[in-house]
């Protein structure tokens, strides 16, 4: 039995416009695809290196004890409001300070005051090790150094 022919026409005519379109599809994407058109684009720029940032360490001990027992008033003091004991922390007023000791005040935190180096073990930035003097200031304060 032979099929009806308008039917077998409308499926050819069906598949025939498929194709083209395809085919059409196909090339306009090739086309694009190899016509290599940049959509972004990257600019690369050199900084200037980054600076140290500002950085403040304070310790909760103004004062070394090393130092705090080589001034027999100071020590006094601190065995007298301790019961009797040199603890391992310790506070002394600036005022008691500059009445025991007879150098300079400032002169005296500079010595008792713990150095950047007893502090921080290491030094980093941009991932390479450097020395944490060369990049310190200490600075005077009533905290000590």
């Amino acid at each position: 039995m032979l099929y009806p022919f308008f039917p077998r026409i409308c499926w050819i005519l069906l598949l025939l416009t498929c194709c083209c379109v395809l085919a059409v599809l196909t090339i306009n994407t090739t086309v694009r695809y190899f016509s290599y058109r940049v959509t972004t684009s990257i600019t690369v720029t050199e900084e200037s290196p980054m600076e140290f940032p500002a950085v403040t360490i304070c310790n909760n001990n103004r004062y070394r004890r090393s130092v705090i027992t080589r001034y027999p008033d100071i020590a006094q003091h601190i065995r007298s409001t301790s019961h009797g004991m040199m603890p391992v922390n310790f506070t002394v007023t600036e005022e008691f300070i500059r009445q025991a000791v007879a150098v300079d005040y400032e002169e005296f935190l500079k010595n008792a005051s713990h150095p950047l180096s007893q502090m921080i073990i290491e030094c980093k930035f941009a991932w390479k090790a450097i020395p944490c003097e060369a990049l310190a200031t200490p600075v005077l304060t009533s905290s000590g150094r």
